[in-house]
């Protein structure tokens, strides 16, 4: 099992011989996002979903990975598990916009 975030992007675009911008680009992510989050930049939540998705691990293994699971307990905060659940359901083609309105309303209230 992966130990980081990193190791396990690593591993995965090598073993299915990929670029960090391909991989990025297949899982829905803007070209210089996996490249990113190996160097150490924590991605949303719903990246973690994407990335998961395209390669074809449980959704809680990557959010573990970034961090946002528990890791002691090994479950989400409520809070996020429910907004997570609920982003996971719009529509891939609206997904931007929901998670943009998101971050706009949390930058709105300094978080």
């Amino acid at each position: 099992m992966w130990n980081d975030m990193g190791s396990f992007l690593s591993e995965r675009c090598k073993s299915r011989n990929l670029s960090w911008r391909e991989a990025s680009l297949g899982a829905g992510l803007d070209h210089g996002a996996i490249s990113r989050f190996i160097g150490g930049t924590k991605p949303s939540t719903d990246s973690c979903i994407k990335l998961a998705r395209y390669f074809g691990v449980a959704d809680d293994i990557v959010l573990h990975l970034a961090g946002y699971l528990d890791r002691e307990q090994g479950a989400l905060d409520p809070e996020v598990e429910a907004i997570a659940r609920k982003i996971g359901e719009v529509p891939a083609n609206r997904r931007d916009k929901v998670m943009n309105a998101i971050l706009s309303i949390l930058d709105l209230h300094n978080v």
